[in-house]
């Protein structure tokens, strides 16, 4: 790891570090990552299809310690030590309770009437923050409100108020804002330098662990609330478990088998990712749509075809809208929320005529392989046509992966497709996006990938 502390890479560049790599030792290499663990990295995309189709019924990634560590330490507040960190069958025991509330159609459904609220709040903020110039500054900030809102929504069933015009700086939305920035900076620091947490707290292990406990806080209050409810539905007989008309949280909080402390653990950590997942997604779309312009005009002509006079979208108006979803799948496959996927096999695999031993961690560089002219012509372009074709691009499927793939996939991926779904379209539907500089929007990575600098766009009104 000494090259990214002393070499040309930094860490938040860590992305043009694995595209170098690419060019320089091709498409599978070993580095030694902290102190003789090996990682295999990858580049291909049958090699990465490879390691996706055998990644067994509990499929394995590498924990980021500090965090295990300290939910380890926390018993009375975490029961198991979540999706992201958990293993074998901690993990899978986790998410087949899960499964069944996040992965049902119907469930996620029931939120459209609510995210298309959320949506029309949002373009009214916009509105009400453009200057002279119809000018909104640094976009991503007023992003995170609106991810925040809608993530609130649909996990704990409550609207914050984060898209409020007088919404203030030291409000208790804000402040979740502030923490997941810290969470996700603090998880970097930890995951990649040495572990000095181990032998004493260090300031970015203090950091983690009052970001942590602040989400966790601010989130209990709803939580609480929410218990209170199930509990007066219990006693009144109201309350089945497999209706289909409760919500996420209810759902679950009515599941007998479901740890209460796991059920505040999945929701903040659900918040947390949320915010930053979609809100950088989205300024990525919008981006894109600002400085292409014609893309821009026909995605507004499909919208306003099938969402005539303002339309809400609804679950079956958003299968009519494949070139929506065409741009926002380009988006991720030039700009990828999560630059790549880590699995470690249960069996020995080979790669690229290596064989590679069981247990060794392998990263599917997706990134890389999604921005490759051999598997994509004019990668750098936007060019949401290419995935409109009869094949959709099939061939290439393993080279774009922004959620994972198997039983390990991002569980609320479908949630995050219908926010991006209904925000864009909405604000499109309200909006010609420009972009007011010709400089091309860099990435930084901070354990997942972000804009490198504030972005400013101009909003005028259809």
């Amino acid at each position: 790891m000494w090259v990214y502390w002393f070499g040309k890479f930094s860490l938040k560049k860590l992305h043009k570090a694995n595209f170098d790599k690419y060019y320089k030792y091709g498409t599978v290499m070993k580095e030694e990552f902290r102190y003789g663990f090996p990682l295999v990295q990858i580049f291909d995309p049958k090699d990465i299809e490879t390691v996706m189709k055998h990644q067994g019924r509990c499929p394995m990634r590498p924990a980021n310690e500090a965090v295990a560590h300290f939910r380890r330490s926390c018993p009375e507040r975490y029961a198991s030590l979540g999706l992201v960190n958990a293993q074998g069958d901690e993990w899978n025991n986790l998410r087949c309770k899960l499964n069944p509330v996040l992965l049902r159609q119907k469930v996620i459904n029931q939120y459209l009437p609510a995210l298309n609220d959320v949506a029309d709040d949002f373009c009214s903020l916009l509105r009400s923050l453009r200057d002279d110039n119809n000018q909104v500054h640094d976009i991503l900030t007023t992003l995170y409100r609106f991810a925040l809102e809608s993530v609130v929504m649909l996990c704990l069933d409550t609207r914050l108020g984060c898209l409020d015009t007088e919404m203030q700086l030291n409000s208790e939305a804000q402040l979740m804002i502030d923490t997941t920035m810290k969470i996700f900076e603090a998880y970097q620091e930890l995951y990649y330098n040495l572990p000095l947490w181990k032998y004493f707290e260090t300031a970015n292990y203090k950091k983690m662990v009052q970001a942590e406990s602040t989400a966790y806080n601010i989130a209990s209050k709803y939580i609480d609330r929410a218990m209170e409810q199930v509990r007066e539905l219990q006693e009144s007989s109201c309350l089945n478990p497999e209706e289909s008309g409760l919500t996420i949280l209810m759902s679950l909080l009515s599941r007998k088998d479901m740890d209460p402390k796991d059920i505040r653990m999945v929701m903040v950590d659900a918040i947390v990712a949320g915010i930053d997942t979609v809100s950088n997604s989205l300024v990525f779309v919008l981006n894109q749509l600002a400085n292409n312009p014609k893309v821009q005009e026909t995605l507004y002509q499909e919208i306003e075809n099938v969402l005539p006079a303002r339309t809400p979208i609804t679950a079956q108006n958003v299968q009519h809208l494949p070139y929506l979803k065409a741009c926002i799948r380009e988006s991720f496959r030039i700009s990828p929320s999560i630059p790549s996927t880590v699995r470690i096999l249960q069996e020995d695999v080979v790669l690229s005529d290596y064989q590679i031993p069981k247990g060794t961690p392998i990263c599917c560089h997706t990134m890389v392989t999604s921005r490759l002219p051999q598997y994509f012509d004019d990668p750098d372009k936007f060019i949401p046509e290419r995935w409109l074709g009869k094949d959709e691009m099939w061939n290439c499927q393993y080279a774009v992966l922004p959620f994972g793939s198997g039983p390990r996939a991002c569980i609320g991926r479908r949630f995050a497709e219908q926010e991006l779904y209904t925000s864009v379209a909405k604000i499109i539907q309200n909006f010609e996006i420009c972009s007011v500089t010709s400089e091309t929007l860099e990435c930084n990575y901070r354990f997942m990938v972000v804009p490198d600098r504030p972005i400013t766009f101009t909003f005028n009104d259809r």
